[in-house]
């Protein structure tokens, strides 16, 4: 039977076994994926984005240690300089975000707890774990947002900027959700 392994996200994603993700830079074309690997991508404001809203939601407890608002100063002033560089030394690591991404993502957050069915399915289970198998000889990955092993339930948590269903339609099969669905089971 497996079990969880115990690791940060960085250490989950310096791992280098194969992930969903990989299999999504495979299918674009192997070259690509080469590329990918050897030349690694800047996180866009989306994933951040998602990122902080899946924290806030899974992981509440562990926000400040992997990020860090920024305070609102204007670094045009001494005094602005004098604050921003006391919030910078004061920095371990974490992902700087603004406060207006702050905010839309804690409401994002919100909103999910609120929800009647979601804040049941999110209560009883474990966030974040990271899972590593073999597959035909190739060593895998994957990290389920949030596992239910009561209900027998994986939880994954997605954000958009359009949630019709036609859009999520869309984004589902742009981003390959049916793929992850598989990886995850």
């Amino acid at each position: 039977m497996n079990v969880p392994i115990i690791m940060t996200n960085a250490e989950y994603h310096a791992h280098p076994a194969v992930s969903k993700s990989d299999l999504d830079l495979v299918n674009r074309s192997p070259a690509y994926y080469r590329y990918v690997k050897e030349n690694p991508r800047e996180q866009t404001a989306a994933l951040i984005f998602g990122s902080v809203v899946h924290k806030l939601v899974l992981e509440p407890e562990k926000f400040d240690e992997e990020y860090a608002v920024a305070p609102l100063v204007d670094r045009r002033t001494k005094k602005g300089k004098e604050d921003w560089c006391e919030f910078v030394a004061g920095l371990n690591g974490e992902t700087v975000i603004d406060s207006s991404v702050y905010e839309s993502a804690r409401l994002a957050a919100a909103s999910v707890m609120k929800h009647p069915i979601a804040a049941r399915l999110l209560q009883g289970g474990q966030a974040e774990t990271s899972w590593l198998w073999e597959e035909n000889g190739v060593q895998c990955k994957c990290r389920p947002d949030y596992l239910r092993t009561d209900i027998k339930c994986v939880i994954d948590l997605k954000t958009t900027l359009n949630a019709s269903p036609d859009s999520f339609t869309k984004s589902a099969y742009d981003y390959r959700y049916h793929v992850q669905a598989a990886w995850y089971l």
